[in-house]
């Protein structure tokens, strides 16, 4: 599932220790240097599988699984995932949905995360940091900074990029139309010509959406995950994430 046109950097110290349960630690503790996670997988509802770059086999999702450079996952028809990464931006990943993560150090003060989503629907909760946050899809690219969106991909590669709130720069990849989405605004990229057209949401199109992804939460109860950072000077700090357990 490798593609060399996603290209993401997500910015991170290395990972020194973790405080939560042997489970989640021994994924943590295995990933030094170049093989630092970029995200968790905060929660899921089966069947959710992933596979990692260096591994040619599927396997089954587990809470706070760590993902990394080029992890592919997948949802299926009954399956629902919630993405966390490091600057607490999160991506909710609807049943019959696909998506790369791609990421590399740039500094300790900046955030920029690219997710390919091959097919399928994803929800985006972008944290108003330093970071950019950008979705690639067949036909568009969706830049966005504090912010959230849904963007659906169908069958075909058109692309439909939704805002609930902020604002998102859309990017029809072949035609170069480019525009600027703000709250209830709906941008499409047609698959055929690559045209991009804009329309308004109504207000029961937008409630209509956030419902949606609160069902899909409904169920789990959070808990806390402690992850500890360090870097070559010896400089340490704790950041603390929510996850949250199945049904």
């Amino acid at each position: 599932m490798k593609s060399n046109k996603f290209i993401v950097a997500v910015s991170i110290f290395a990972i020194g220790g973790i405080l939560l349960g042997d489970m989640i630690a021994s994924h943590v503790f295995a990933s030094l240097n170049n093989d630092r996670p970029l995200a968790i997988i905060r929660r899921y509802k089966p069947d959710v599988s992933i596979k990692h770059s260096n591994e040619e086999s599927w396997k089954d999702a587990q809470m706070a699984a760590p993902l990394f450079d080029s992890d592919t996952l997948r949802t299926d028809a009954n399956g629902y995932a919630a993405v966390q990464f490091m600057d607490n931006s999160l991506v909710k990943v609807k049943p019959n949905s696909l998506l790369i993560i791609r990421g590399e150090v740039l500094d300790k003060n900046s955030t920029a995360s690219r997710i390919a989503v091959e097919v399928g629907e994803v929800f985006m909760n972008v944290t108003k940091r330093q970071s950019k946050f950008e979705v690639q899809t067949p036909t568009a690219v969706a830049t966005v900074k504090g912010t959230s969106y849904n963007t659906e991909v169908s069958g075909d590669g058109s692309t439909i990029v939704s805002v609930l709130s902020g604002s998102v720069e859309l990017l029809a990849i072949m035609s170069g139309q480019k525009v600027t989405l703000t709250r209830k605004d709906r941008g499409k990229v047609d698959s055929k010509n690559s045209n991009l057209s804009v329309s308004k949401m109504s207000d029961k199109d937008l409630n209509g959406k956030e419902n949606e992804y609160s069902n899909l939460d409904s169920g789990t109860k959070p808990k806390t995950i402690r992850l500890r950072f360090g870097n070559n000077a010896g400089q340490s700090r704790q950041v603390e994430i929510q996850y949250f357990e199945n049904e």
